[in-house]
């Protein structure tokens, strides 16, 4: 039996989430990014996978720096936006990987990364 899953939609973001590993969250959010930014928003995808980052591959980007080192402070808000990824699709990736994946997603700098983003394009894509 497959774990239970929440999505979570707003105005200005929207995240996908499950619990069992190859369930096609990756490929989902990437896929959503690259629809949303055909329609002329600007959309900013952000790699929350810390662990084992994977969306950078599918874009053909580097993986940092990115959220782990603005939250640990190695990166600032401009070094980590990877922008015109594609037209209209900007990208966050991971970082650094690290173990501590649930105090980075707790940390009080993921939620001013996510504010950041939320102020400067039409949608945040997790």
């Amino acid at each position: 039996m497959a774990a239970a899953q929440e999505d979570w939609v707003s105005d200005e973001s929207c995240s996908h989430r499950e619990s069992e590993p190859a369930e096609g969250k990756t490929t989902t959010a990437c896929n959503l990014a690259v629809v949303l930014a055909e329609t002329e928003q600007r959309i900013v995808l952000l790699d929350a996978d810390v662990r084992r980052p994977m969306v950078h591959t599918f874009l053909g980007v580097s993986y940092k720096p990115g959220l782990s080192d603005f939250v640990d402070g190695r990166a600032t808000y401009d070094e980590v936006v990877q922008r015109g990824v594609l037209e209209n699709l900007d990208f966050v990736a991971s970082g650094s990987t690290t173990p501590q994946a649930s105090k980075i997603l707790a940390s009080r700098k993921m939620e001013d990364l996510v504010a950041e983003l939320k102020a400067h394009y039409d949608l945040v894509v997790i």
